[in-house]
């Protein structure tokens, strides 16, 4: 090896035997370094001279060292111009750590990928500056992506809120957004272009993201459909994060549900934070039965609009599915229920609700009242509340 390391450079070669460690035998990692010096000045002397600078050449040579010189002369096979980018960082100069090794290799493994994309990763500040847990970890999200779209991995690296520094939240988002990738690479195109998502992203927003990468392997198209509500693309609140996490938590077998709801008017128009709760209770209650979510499916006022009314109606009945599902499938049957919900209504629904949870027998004999099913007044609904105080 040094025969042909004489050959490409006789001024490095001897510096290379009057280094210290030689004197006692070469280990693994030592091997590793000259393998790596001798790659360096095949591809260009000037290279391997910035590494003879390095003060562990001299003193001894760790293995993430020598896995580092390694990784060195691949990316010099490709480009000269990185590999001396990259050898001049700063904190390759002290010694290296296990981290750095790591980052290193990402480095290396996605110059492999596109040369153009590790230029621009190489050339953040925070690569540059010194490296941290979390760095490498985004750079091995950025580098499963870039094995399945080099453009979408251009993307990620341009994302301005990646430019200065690299917090744990954004790591999250990176690694959601991967996931997103192997099942989906054109909605986490879709998603990685939403403003708020190259602005910055919030707490909210990286519910979402997360919901993204739930909802993906079970139904692309459905993702798809949610990814392109109008409320998504220019910002997202808590109240549309909660619809959206709601979607990602319905079981499998609720696609259908799921699939309704995103058609729905009212919801493609903005969310409230009323409409954002009424579509997580309508998910829990249908988890509870299937078949009282496909009965809520087929009410008037959900498809058309949710007032205030409705809104309560869904908490008290999710109150009563606690008691007795049968009965509340029972209650959103009423034809009364299907096409609105008055005040009135609703207080009978709360009145029930309790009655249930004391006296199962007496509350499906009231429910089973002709008048209590044909309609309920205001004098009727205060007979309800009596008879459920008298229970309870």
């Amino acid at each position: 090896m040094l025969i042909e390391l004489r050959v490409a450079d006789s001024d490095l070669a001897g510096q290379v035997v009057a280094l210290p460690w030689l004197l006692d035998g070469v280990d693994i990692p030592e091997r590793d370094a000259l393998k790596g010096l001798l790659g360096a000045a095949a591809v260009d002397a000037l290279l391997a001279g910035k590494i003879m600078e390095f003060p562990w050449i001299v003193e001894e040579v760790t293995e993430a060292e020598g896995s580092i010189l390694d990784r060195l002369v691949g990316i010099a096979s490709s480009d000269t111009d990185l590999a001396n980018q990259v050898v001049s960082l700063p904190w390759l100069v002290d010694g290296v750590t296990d981290d750095e090794r790591v980052m290193f290799t990402a480095l290396s493994r996605i110059a492999t990928a596109d040369i153009t994309l590790a230029k621009e990763v190489a050339a953040l500040p925070w690569f540059i500056d010194d490296v941290e847990e979390v760095e490498w970890e985004v750079l091995d999200q950025v580098l499963g992506i870039a094995f399945r779209d080099i453009d979408l991995a251009n993307q990620v690296v341009s994302l301005p809120w990646l430019a200065d520094e690299v917090i744990d939240e954004e790591r999250v988002i990176l690694t959601t957004l991967n996931r997103i990738s192997t099942t989906d690479i054109q909605l986490a195109k879709e998603v990685a272009a939403l403003p708020w998502f190259i602005d910055d992203v919030t707490e909210a927003e990286s519910v979402v993201i997360d919901a993204f990468a739930d909802i993906a392997p079970r139904d692309a198209e459905l993702a798809a459909k949610v990814a392109t509500l109008p409320w998504l693309a220019d910002d997202v609140g808590e109240a549309e994060s909660v619809v959206v996490d709601a979607f990602a938590s319905t079981g499998s077998g609720d696609i259908e549900l799921m699939n309704w709801a995103v058609t729905r008017p009212w919801l493609g128009d903005g969310v409230t934070r009323d409409e954002s709760a009424t579509v997580k209770r309508l998910f829990s209650l249908a988890g509870k039965d299937p078949e009282l979510g496909g009965l809520l499916m087929g009410t008037t006022w959900f498809n058309e609009g949710v007032g205030e009314a409705e809104i309560d109606a869904l908490v008290r009945l999710a109150f009563l599915a606690t008691s007795n599902i049968e009965l509340t499938k029972h209650v959103v049957g009423l034809p009364w229920f299907a096409d609105d919900v008055t005040e009135e209504e609703g207080d009978a629904i709360d009145a029930i609700a309790v009655m249930a949870s004391r006296n199962v027998e007496l509350t499906e004999t009231v429910a089973a009242l002709p008048w209590f099913v044909d309609d309920v007044t205001e004098a009727e609904s205060d007979a309800i509340n009596a008879i459920a105080v008298m229970a309870y």
